[in-house]
């Protein structure tokens, strides 16, 4: 959608190649009224791949009554490039033609319709008038001047490509040192990726050990009971042997001593019988 209040009359979009890889876009155009400063126009670039937007550089001096600005981009991006348009604040697009390569000889004329506040290609009014300019007195003065103004149209070009050179250097300083601290930053990540690996290793490793501690630690208790219960049950075994060892003993002692009796009385009882005889024989002869 184009808001024809908002919309500007293209009148050149042109392409330079600032640095290698980059170029310029430059855009010449008479806005309308209450048109907005550059700085708020957006440049779309449509590819095969999409769209890319472009933010304007910071707009040289311009001309009065002139729509000037220029956007930087990849060379390669534009040699693939579809379509072109210029995006306004209002959200209105311009459709804008593919760019066509700087050509210097164009730049007198098109600084000359600028002072002049008028359309490159069209004649002064002087002109249409039938009015012809009056001629200087050697003659060489208009050459003069359009030498003059190609100069300057050169100078002012080459500084604003040596400004948009030297941001880009900026940017590609930076850019460099980004991708320098962003390698510093992965090589760390990756060194404490392989530490932390490493320290997990080690805890599944002491986890493992302590299991295994948890499991010997209960077999070891298990034997110590079945020691215990061994050591018991001999105890038992041992009392019990000792007590049936002690009864047939004190059986054969009794036994012993039971035998031995009948023959002490029969041994006094011999002696009792001897001295009964010889008391009477004694007494036989004595009578």
């Amino acid at each position: 959608m184009r808001d024809h209040s908002s919309s500007i009359l293209l009148e050149e979009f042109e392409r330079v190649d600032a640095v290698p890889g980059t170029a310029l876009l430059w855009i010449l155009a008479h806005p309308s009224s209450g048109f907005a400063e550059p700085e708020t126009v957006v440049l779309v670039i449509e590819d095969p791949s999409g769209e890319q937007r472009f933010a304007p550089l910071p707009a040289p001096s311009g001309h009065s009554g002139m729509f000037r600005t220029a956007f930087s981009a990849p060379v390669d991006l534009l040699n693939r490039s579809l379509a072109y348009r210029l995006e306004l604040p209002d959200g209105s697009t311009v459709d804008l033609p593919a760019p066509s390569p700087q050509v210097a000889r164009a730049a007198p004329a098109r600084l000359e319709a600028e002072q002049a506040g008028r359309r490159p290609g069209t004649e002064p009014e002087e002109s249409k008038a039938g009015h012809k300019p009056e001629e200087s007195k050697t003659g060489h003065e208009p050459a003069d001047e359009t030498a003059a103004a190609l100069r300057e149209e050169l100078v002012r070009r080459n500084a604003d490509a040596l400004e948009v050179a030297r941001q880009f250097e900026q940017e590609a300083a930076a850019r460099h040192e980004s991708e320098q601290v962003i390698g510093r930053l992965q090589t760390d990540r990756r060194q404490l990726q392989a530490r932390a690996e490493e320290l997990e290793a080690r805890l599944a490793d002491a986890l493992q050990a302590a299991t295994r501690a948890a499991t010997l630690e209960r077999k070891l208790s298990s034997a110590r009971e079945e020691v215990a219960a061994l050591k018991a049950a001999l105890a038992e075994r041992v009392g019990t042997a000792s007590a049936a060892a002690a009864a047939p003993a004190a059986s054969d002692q009794l036994g012993a001593r039971s035998a031995g009796l009948p023959t002490q009385v029969v041994l006094a009882a011999l002696v009792v019988v001897v001295g009964i005889a010889l008391a009477v024989l004694i007494l036989s002869g004595s009578l």
